[in-house]
């Protein structure tokens, strides 16, 4: 394990920080504070962070293609975020009859549907009423979000958590956090369906979180994320809390790195930035 740091990057605490994504024509982190209610915005070059504070949880908030703002999963709605206003702007809501559900991780597919999964209420970490949560993908014509619709891709989920796409497209990698395990599926990137649902891998603990990066870190404890990325081929990164361990696509642990709780950043990086950690180590 010579050589491997763990650095903490943002030096504001959070309640429960997640989904991190690095914008990279504007040089920040957006992640959000789960519990907290707060979207943020980390300016490296400052130190600072911005928020935009909302009514609900917020689980997870993504960068819109080609325009300003941010699309958001907060409480059992989709929405879009004016950041400039700080005004949020439902767009569908989800669970409609689970009222004690909000939504937790999500991603943008490679052609711009952004997939969230909602989840019970907790008590305690991990404490829930069991197979409350759903899969959804939000699809929306027009820019301020007219015509949106949510398709619900499955149901019976505890924390759905670690969403991400093999490099061609043609994988889907999600987490069931309490079921243990990372699945992936055959996915259409022309329709957004998915099939064929797999486990990839099984933890001992409870997984969070599954990162196609082509390097492959998998957790004996929670998982939290998963990214793909382009450095090996075949292999897919997996985040999970307390530790990360590399496994290669024959499902031989390759590499293990203790972490603090953490989440996984973007879909085709070059390496992982989670809310807590930075985690991209490379082979030796």
């Amino acid at each position: 394990m010579s050589g491997v740091q763990v650095q903490s990057v943002v030096g504001e605490a959070c309640r429960v920080g997640e989904g991190p994504v690095w914008e990279g024509a504007a040089g920040t982190l957006l992640y959000v504070d789960v519990l907290a209610q707060d979207v943020c915005r980390w300016h490296p070059h400052t130190g600072t962070v911005e928020k935009v504070h909302l009514d609900e949880t917020v689980g997870c908030a993504v960068p819109r293609r080609g325009r300003a703002g941010y699309a958001v999963a907060c409480g059992t709605t989709f929405g879009l975020l004016d950041w400039d206003e700080q005004r949020f702007t439902p767009v569908v809501a989800v669970d409609k009859d689970r009222p004690n559900n909000r939504f937790n991780d999500g991603k943008v597919d490679p052609a711009g549907r952004f997939f969230a999964g909602t989840m019970g209420h907790e008590t305690a970490p991990a404490v829930l009423e069991r197979k409350q949560g759903s899969l959804y993908s939000l699809h929306a014509a027009g820019s301020d979000g007219s015509d949106a619709t949510a398709t619900r891709h499955f149901r019976d989920v505890d924390i759905s958590n670690g969403l991400d796409w093999s490099l061609d497209n043609a994988t889907f990698f999600y987490i069931d956090s309490l079921a243990y395990s990372v699945f992936a599926f055959k996915y259409d990137v022309t329709t957004g369906a998915l099939s064929d649902r797999r486990v990839v891998y099984r933890c001992v603990c409870v997984p969070l979180c599954v990162c196609p990066s082509r390097m492959v870190y998998r957790c004996v404890c929670v998982p939290l994320c998963v990214c793909v990325s382009q450095r090996i081929a075949g292999w897919c990164t997996a985040v999970c809390v307390y530790r990360c361990v590399c496994v290669c696509p024959s499902r031989v642990v390759y590499r293990c790195v203790c972490v603090p709780l953490c989440v996984c950043v973007s879909q085709r990086s070059a390496g992982c930035v989670c809310t807590a950690v930075c985690v991209c180590v490379p082979a030796e």
